[in-house]
């Protein structure tokens, strides 16, 4: 498919989206199924479990539920709960597709272009995406706006790039502002312009997209369009590092010690008083936890990791997920305890349960690091009811 008919279909469906953010049409009555195996999926709402997400998804797919079918697609391409299956994921995906939803035919596209079952087949995915433009999905504009720059699937055209970008990013998509940014930024196919390329990145950056605050932090770093700032530069780095994968070692270094700050702070040089020893003994919470978290660590006190992690434990179990995050820190690094991926999962995921957001971030970067039979044996001791879900 050509520029020229890409162009003619899309041109009226682009331009309304000026100054709106477009977004995907509903798929009628959500499936309480989908729903669920998603907070599974995430982990948010629900201890994270690719398996019971999995089982969710297939009852969903089975009964024809374009939710289900996509979400199934997923766990086949990623190989999560499931041995990975390129080929069925593509059937899936295609499935999902047919149902006119523009979100799953954005995913289907995605896969078509990523060749995700071989070979890539650009000029597939350009007609799915332009389906999903069509339909207003914002996302999808901005990925057909790739490929016309890119030439992929497509005649090369810049200037239909320039403005399905325009669009996607007048709507907040921030791919759109990172692209267009780059395109004032390198003055290819636009004159260059560094303060619009900086206003650009600005906004991507400020959604979290991983290459808007690379590409800040180089303007930064030089002066292009923005004052020089290095200090700004190297943090906006950082940032960059730790959303682009959230690598264990920066999610590590960002949380820190990961003390509850709603907490005062003790002295750490000296040891947990007799008060504080007494709470503990007589189950307090907090008292465990701060105790526990010093003798931990031996900080202000004789190192006593069996006592340290029992007290930590306790508090967990009484339901403090900062007891969960201390925990889930020490496995992770090996303070006091031997390093643990496997263990630092579980307690993260109890404190990601709990909505701590430190605690999400680390329990995603140890997804990463883990194999699949690890997850699985943490998340089998993560069932709702053992942490107060339904």
């Amino acid at each position: 498919m050509n520029a020229v008919a890409v162009k003619s279909l899309l041109l009226s469906a682009v331009l309304a989206l000026t100054g709106q953010a477009a977004l995907a049409q509903p798929e009628g009555e959500p499936d309480p199924r989908v729903l669920q195996a998603q907070a599974y999926e995430s982990g948010r709402g629900a201890p994270q479990d690719f398996t019971l997400a999995l089982q969710l998804y297939r009852q969903a797919a089975e009964d024809g539920h374009p939710g289900g079918l996509n979400g199934l697609a997923r766990a086949y391409a990623d190989g999560r709960g499931v041995a990975r299956d390129p080929a069925r994921a593509m059937q899936l995906f295609a499935e999902a597709a047919a149902q006119g939803n523009p979100v799953h035919m954005t995913d289907y596209a995605q896969a078509l272009e990523s060749g995700v079952a071989g070979e890539p087949n650009p000029a597939e995915a350009v007609v799915w995406y332009q389906r999903a433009a069509e339909a207003g999905y914002v996302p999808a504009i901005t990925s057909l706006g790739v490929l016309a720059l890119e030439g992929s699937g497509m005649e090369r055209d810049p200037a239909l790039a320039l403005q399905l970008f325009e669009q996607a990013a007048t709507a907040g998509d921030a791919r759109a502002q990172s692209n267009l940014g780059l395109m004032y930024s390198r003055g290819e196919d636009v004159d260059r312009n560094y303060a619009q390329a900086a206003r650009l990145f600005q906004a991507a950056a400020a959604q979290g997209l991983p290459e808007a605050l690379r590409n800040l932090s180089v303007l930064y770093a030089n002066g292009h369009g923005v004052p020089v700032d290095e200090a700004l530069s190297e943090q906006l780095l950082r940032q960059a590092r730790l959303a682009s994968g959230l690598e264990l070692e920066m999610v590590l270094e960002t949380i820190g010690l990961g003390f509850d700050q709603r907490l005062s702070s003790p002295d750490w040089t000296r040891p947990p008083g007799q008060a504080l020893n007494a709470a503990a003994r007589a189950g307090d919470p907090i008292a465990l936890y701060l105790s526990g978290y010093q003798l931990l660590l031996g900080a202000g006190v004789r190192q006593d990791v069996l006592e340290g992690e029992a007290r930590l434990q306790i508090a967990a179990e009484l339901g403090l997920p900062s007891a969960s995050l201390a925990l889930a820190l020490a496995y992770a690094r090996g303070s006091g305890v031997p390093q643990d991926f496997e263990e630092a999962y579980f307690w993260a995921s109890r404190a990601a349960f709990a909505q701590t957001p430190e605690a999400i971030g680390l329990r995603d970067a140890l997804t990463d690091e883990l194999p699949q039979d690890a997850i699985a044996r943490a998340q089998a001791r993560l069932r709702p009811a053992e942490l107060g879900g339904e």
